[in-house]
């Protein structure tokens, strides 16, 4: 093929014309793939003769998994070409950080992983330029375990080169010593302490070493609470993790925790934008959005029961809502901020009195569960983006009318369809990208108006 003076400039241009020297076909890979044949090719060239008592033996050539082999005898015209080359070093070797770093973006998390076991460059070079492989979440659910993390930990850095790692610290095993989680934390705070970012934690009410003004992770940024607590705990050492970290925390979740939990009104956690409680009563609900308001934009509520009405509250970021198996207290509270909403999902709620509209909605889920499941999407039929939806399955009386429905939906580009039961729904969007639909539970009561497809 003729190469324009701009391809031949370009990264691709110069990899190409490496590859035509060492006879590698073009295959349309992209700069990565024909960066990474390249590198494995001069590689075995390398070492492809190796002396033995004063002769040389020839070893195994490598086979690429789909391009064959290549000739052997091309490294020395290869090298002695210097407009291909100007040194004896492979070039992907000797370029800059901002272009490796645009290499390494172009692959995915496996070729990235694969390609850290070249050689100690490709993996030192990986963990500086990609911060996916200075993120680790690490769950310490037996002491014996100890030991092998401090060696990987202590085997991650990099001498003289300062990196920002982030660490998940995962203490869930309810059975474990509280001496044994004193002993792993505070190792971990004096060595990589400022790295940690996520700390997780099952508290019996024996950790009161956690009340000690030590154990601050200066950088800590979602803390998860679980507990079985009783109802005379006076939870203590959550309400201390809380307060400590109240100006760093930007995810808090909670699990286990019912009407006991006593969070004073001066906690102020201004912060956080991801709240989520799971199996959890009225008064840490109360407490807890009470004292996130000013920046929450996500609430996620699952098996959570309330037996009173949670009090109207300004939360004027709050954008996404999530109620799974839950009293319908919740979904009275989710009415509040209908106007300000643009993800709502409802599932396992039985008996629910809609009364608000969700008119700017572009994400919504609703299960067959919810009786007037069709009314939502009605409501923000110009808005809505995604939807997954099942409407109620058929009564006993089989003899029941067919329900018909229509949808307009101008914007949709996902549509999950679970089940429509006895009702008969047309969707007309046009813009749709993405269908998923259960056959056997549709039976020719679902109809699509795809005009971008010419399909009906």
């Amino acid at each position: 093929m003729s190469l324009t003076p701009h391809y031949e400039n370009s990264i691709l241009g110069m990899l190409r014309k490496i590859a035509d020297q060492l006879d590698i076909p073009e295959q349309g890979q992209s700069e990565a793939q024909l960066a990474l044949d390249i590198h494995l090719i001069v590689k075995d060239l390398e070492v492809s003769e190796q002396p033995l008592q004063g002769k040389y033996v020839e070893m195994n050539k490598r086979e690429l998994p789909v391009r064959g082999n290549v000739g052997y005898n091309k490294k020395a015209k290869l090298f002695e070409d210097l407009s291909v080359c100007h040194c004896k070093v492979f070039p992907l070797l000797s370029l800059p950080d901002t272009v490796l770093s645009r290499v390494f973006k172009s692959l995915d998390i496996k070729d990235k992983k694969n390609l850290r076991l070249v050689n100690r460059w490709f993996g030192k070079k990986i963990k500086i330029l990609d911060s996916t492989f200075r993120t680790w979440k690490i769950d310490l659910n037996e002491y014996s375990e100890f030991k092998e993390v401090q060696d990987t930990l202590g085997k991650a850095k990099i001498d003289d080169i300062i990196l920002n790692y982030s660490i998940n610290i995962g203490l869930l095993n309810k059975i474990l010593h509280s001496s044994y989680k004193k002993e792993m934390l505070t190792w971990i705070l004096n060595v990589w302490g400022v790295y940690v970012t996520g700390l997780r934690v099952f508290l019996i009410g024996n950790e009161v070493f956690l009340l000690n003004e030590f154990f601050r992770f200066p950088h800590l940024e979602m803390l998860h609470l679980m507990s079985t607590a009783e109802p005379d705990d006076d939870c203590e050492i959550e309400i201390e993790l809380i307060k400590r970290h109240a100006n760093t925390l930007t995810k808090l979740s909670v699990r286990g925790y019912w009407d006991w939990i006593k969070v004073p009104y001066e906690i102020n956690l201004p912060r956080i934008q991801a709240l989520k409680f799971a199996v959890c009563g009225f008064a840490p609900i109360k407490f807890l959005t009470f004292a996130c308001s000013e920046n929450v934009r996500r609430i996620d509520f699952e098996c959570c029961l309330v037996d009173g009405n949670l009090p109207e509250i300004k939360m004027p970021k709050l954008l996404h809502i999530s109620i799974e198996s839950s009293t319908l207290n919740l979904y009275a509270f989710a009415e509040q901020f209908a106007e300000q909403l643009i993800t709502l999902k409802i599932h396992d709620l039985y008996d629910l009195d809609k009364r608000a509209k969700f008119r700017n909605l572009k994400y919504l889920w609703i299960d067959k569960d919810v009786q007037s499941g069709w009314n939502f999407i009605q409501d923000c039929s110009t808005t809505l983006e995604h939807l997954v939806c099942e409407f109620p399955r058929p009564p006993n009386n089989e003899f029941a009318p067919e329900q018909k429905l229509e949808f307009d939906l101008p914007n949709l580009r996902d549509l999950y369809i679970m089940g429509v039961g006895y009702w008969r729904a047309t969707f007309n969007a046009e813009n749709l990208e993405f269908l998923f639909y259960q056959e056997i539970l549709l039976q020719h009561h679902f109809m699509m108006n795809l005009d971008w497809m010419n399909l009906t």
